[in-house]
């Protein structure tokens, strides 16, 4: 703790700590959504992103990506996300379009990753994108 500062790490200990000992043993240790949202807000956070995060966690955006290992040329994959606005089929074809046009081929189709409608990254009209693997053609 430099200065009276912490870093991201140390605040998430101090939270999850302070959290431990002002709970009761019956207490469930899981929060309402909502009850995240308040207290983020209440941290100085913007609602839009607690929002977008709570969105991306409810749809698996958020968990852990494993360490990959590193070889030669640099890891073995990339993933790149992005909120796309407009309606689903029009950024699923123009995405598959620029892909194919770059020598992917599609390889796994993991299906609708939106969250619930109205809420978090995604337009309110529940437009979205479909979330697809890609890896380069050896063809």
């Amino acid at each position: 703790m430099e200065g009276g500062r912490l870093t991201q790490e140390q605040i998430a200990k101090v939270l999850r700590r302070a959290a431990e000992l002002d709970r009761t043993p019956d207490d469930d240790p899981r929060l309402e959504a909502a009850a995240v949202e308040a207290a983020a807000v209440e941290a100085g956070l913007s609602p839009t992103s607690v929002s977008q995060a709570l969105a991306e966690l409810q749809v698996g955006a958020l968990e852990p990506v494993l360490p990959a290992r590193v070889g030669l040329l640099g890891p073995p994959s990339l993933t790149v996300q992005r909120a796309v606005p407009g309606p689903r089929s029009a950024v699923d074809t123009a995405v598959r379009a620029w892909l194919s046009g770059q020598l992917f081929e599609q390889r796994r189709q993991f299906g609708d990753r939106s969250g619930p409608p109205g809420r978090g990254c995604w337009p309110v009209s529940g437009e979205v994108s479909t979330s697809t693997t890609a890896s380069p053609s050896m063809a």
